[in-house]
């Protein structure tokens, strides 16, 4: 930058009051640009299979079975009953 650019309000920073944009550093863009290992792979498999699953579950629709008659049935009075004729009896 000359002075004569400095007289005409030409400026190489960017903006209106010349804010500075950084570069980024090299190991910056090193890491970004990296493949992934064999084992951020694996684990980025193993939650995508999570998430499948976890999506499987909700689609899932439970069909119940149909309740059994003898759980109707009045067992316990038939025992109570059965009881009291022995003890009558037993008397």
């Amino acid at each position: 930058m000359t002075g004569l650019d400095y007289l005409e309000g030409k400026s190489t920073k960017k903006g209106r009051y010349g804010v500075t944009v950084p570069k980024p550093f090299a190991f910056d863009i090193r890491e970004k640009v990296r493949p992934k290992t064999i084992r951020q792979n694996k684990i980025d498999n193993m939650i995508e299979e999570k998430r499948w699953e976890d999506e499987q579950h909700l689609h899932y629709h439970f069909k119940p079975k149909p309740i059994p008659s003898i759980v109707l049935e009045p067992r316990f009075e038939k025992i109570n009953t059965a009881n009291e004729e022995r003890r009558e009896m037993v008397k």
